[in-house]
């Protein structure tokens, strides 16, 4: 009707391009107790819609729908290939299953997941992602008052901030991802509080304590090497909250945790002295 018929068809519809994009092909007007349309097909699917020949919507024969694509084999008697919205719902829950088993949900994971009725309802495209692989052993524990500093041929340098005489340093390498071990730290130990900065020549400065230390990463071995630095003044202590700000001047100011004492480290001269008061 409204045009050729061809063998693809037993019964056709086709629009009059005159009126094309302004009026429906089709349309059902009914006033009727039983169902405007009936479609009984005991072989092939029941209604397909499509679009320049891509499937975008199915009902098969045994009452499966698939929005969005063909629906295939999935299995599922409803399949949609996109996102989904489901509100409106009068109840408290736009989704009730009545059995544990009813309702199952994989590849995707919201941010704020909400359980209601026993069912979980999440976005994101992150669930049903495997955990983590287990990184290698840092060989020795790495406690609190820690350091870290990037070497120049990339690896980490680690000092493991344990107390003095058994502190280690460990290298780690992106490359093999291993860590390897280096020599024991005797002349210091790190502490928590330390404090850690690097200076304007590449080396760093690690304050614990009453002390310091300068770790130059380009030193003669391949964990680089440790120098006794300048300790604090008399009385002054790194603690946990300990802050290092740097200054246009190159110098760096130290507040110290726990106190309303500052001082003044200058990287030229190689000596801390004091600083302000809060």
């Amino acid at each position: 009707m409204g045009g050729t018929g061809t063998a693809a068809a037993s019964f056709r519809l086709l629009g009059n391009t005159g009126f094309a994009g302004t009026t429906a092909v089709a349309s059902i007007s009914a006033h009727t107790s039983y169902a405007a349309l009936v479609i009984d097909n005991t072989n092939g699917d029941f209604l397909t819609a499509s679009n320049s020949g891509v499937t975008k919507f199915v009902v098969r024969q045994n009452g499966s729908v698939g929005i969005g694509g063909s629906l295939a084999n999935s299995g599922y008697k409803l399949d949609v290939l996109g996102s989904a919205r489901i509100s409106g719902n009068s109840t408290s829950d736009d989704i009730v299953k009545a059995t544990t088993s009813d309702f199952s949900q994989t590849n995707s994971v919201a941010l704020n997941t909400t359980v209601s009725n026993g069912v979980s309802l999440t976005a994101g495209n992150v669930a049903g992602a495997a955990a983590p692989a287990a990184g290698p052993s840092t060989i020795v524990p790495i406690s609190s008052g820690s350091a870290v500093f990037r070497a120049q041929n990339g690896k980490a340098t680690i000092l493991t901030g344990v107390n003095a005489g058994s502190a280690r340093i460990i290298t780690y390498d992106p490359a093999t991802t291993s860590f390897q071990m280096g020599p024991n730290i005797t002349q210091t130990g790190f502490a928590s509080g330390s404090a850690v900065f690097q200076r304007q020549d590449g080396k760093y400065m690690v304050f614990f304590g009453n002390s310091s230390d300068v770790y130059d990463p380009a030193g003669s071995n391949n964990f680089g090497s440790m120098a006794i630095g300048p300790g604090l003044p008399p009385g002054a202590n790194v603690a946990p909250g300990t802050r290092v700000i740097p200054r246009s001047d190159g110098k760096f100011l130290i507040l110290l945790g726990q106190s309303a004492q500052t001082y003044l480290y200058d990287p030229t001269v190689n000596i801390v002295s004091l600083g302000l008061t809060w």
